[in-house]
């Protein structure tokens, strides 16, 4: 979902026009939802800026056993980050489990974000260049894989700290029996139908079926975003940080 920042402030902005959130394919590890935010002002005097959008970036995981990283594995995909003033976002986290935060001890635990000295665009340099020194190191015909795995962690580790910044989380558990409905015969049938129906299509499907399924691919060359419409930004309002 996740490509040039123009495009994501154009995905964010036919979203919030039309007052809607983006649900994702099933199985993401990313974000499952993302629901747009206007941070600028609504005032009936003021332009709608597109660079004053952000985004609340949700993930559902429905496992027994809770998962204590899933926050920090949660990335803000489809949101615009300025690299020199990225807007802050939400990242929400819903696991339908019956355990408590351990360190709160409740089901819904709030985190904010501390600021830092180290500003943005240097954590998305550092980020960016594990991600090179990896891709390169795997590319050598003597690469060991054990030092690959040492890489590629330090790409995971800069990554989370790239995608902290800015981000305030709420993670909320609890589940309750209605969960346990999706055991019943009946409706394993109707869900695996649901899951089949939904599932991406092939590459090579008509046009006609790509303007009937919106948003299934995102990018320049799809007809699955040929209905969405171009914001234009005045000079003021231009992003000129990258």
């Amino acid at each position: 979902m996740f490509f040039d920042i123009c495009g994501v402030r154009e995905l964010l902005a036919n979203l919030w026009a039309r007052q809607a959130a983006l649900q994702c394919c099933f199985n993401q590890e990313s974000i499952d939802l993302l629901i747009p935010v206007y941070m600028g002002s609504i005032s009936e005097h003021d332009k709608f800026n597109p660079t004053m959008l952000s985004g609340i970036v949700v993930q559902v995981k429905y496992k027994v056993k809770a998962d204590t990283t899933v926050e920090q594995d949660v990335q803000p995909l489809g949101v615009a980050r300025d690299l020199h003033a990225p807007l802050p976002y939400l990242a929400f986290v819903m696991e339908l489990t019956e355990s408590q935060h351990q360190s709160t001890g409740k089901k819904v635990k709030a985190t904010a974000w501390l600021p830092t000295n180290v500003p943005f665009s240097t954590l998305v340099r550092d980020w960016t260049s594990a991600v090179d020194a990896h891709r390169l190191y795997k590319a050598q015909p003597n690469s060991n894989k054990v030092e690959a795995n040492k890489m590629r962690a330090k790409v995971e580790e800069k990554r989370k700290l790239k995608d902290g910044y800015q981000r305030y989380s709420i993670s909320a558990r609890g589940a309750s029996d209605v969960y346990g409905l999706l055991a019943g015969e009946k409706l394993k049938a109707a869900l695996a139908t649901l899951l089949q129906v939904t599932m991406p299509s092939p590459s090579d499907h008509s046009l006609e079926l790509q303007h009937m399924r919106p948003l299934e691919r995102l990018g320049k060359g799809s007809g699955h975003t040929d209905w969405m419409q171009s914001f234009v930004e005045t000079p003021d309002q231009m992003d000129t940080s990258d």
